[in-house]
């Protein structure tokens, strides 16, 4: 279990890693999250409702790519994004996917997937990951996606597994 914004969020890392590998992208996670936690003070209300929405998390070495099922708030990581994101990149993909929920919550499938979700979700990461820590790279790929979020439609619309 992890707390975030002082909620409990269950966490969960592949079994069939090693021990080290295990630990190596649970303590990126603890960080992520820290990192979340150390800055509420200045995220808003809605930020933090949206980050509310994710209830559990997931890695898992058989994904292809990282995903949220929006009903329940489980949110599933490949190994590898643990692994290369920074610390504020890996808590703003919390909330990108937690605003997926949101979406969900208004209008269902519909609302939560395809381009214009994806936009509106680079819109609320970008928005996060500048309180959190953001550098100026990561701050405008986030410009760029938002500017042209089907440029990533080949990653958004393939299978996870």
């Amino acid at each position: 279990l992890a707390k975030l914004l002082g909620k409990d969020v269950k966490v969960h890392i592949d079994d069939n890693l090693s021990d080290k590998q295990q630990n190596s992208l649970k303590g990126r996670l603890d960080a992520a999250i820290k990192n979340i936690n150390d800055h509420a003070g200045s995220l808003s209300g809605e930020q933090k409702s949206v980050l509310g929405n994710i209830k559990s998390i997931d890695v898992d070495g058989s994904l292809k790519r990282s995903f949220v099922n929006e009903s329940g708030g489980d949110f599933h990581l490949t190994t590898d994004y643990v692994k290369q994101g920074s610390t504020a990149w890996l808590g703003s993909a919390i909330g990108h996917d937690g605003y997926h929920v949101e979406e969900f919550k208004m209008g269902g499938y519909g609302a939560s997937r395809g381009t214009n979700a994806e936009k509106g979700a680079f819109q609320f990461q970008l928005g996060l990951g500048q309180k959190i820590g953001f550098n100026s790279t990561e701050t405008d790929y986030l410009k760029n996606l938002i500017a042209h979020p089907e440029s990533l439609s080949g990653y958004y619309n393939s299978p996870v597994k």
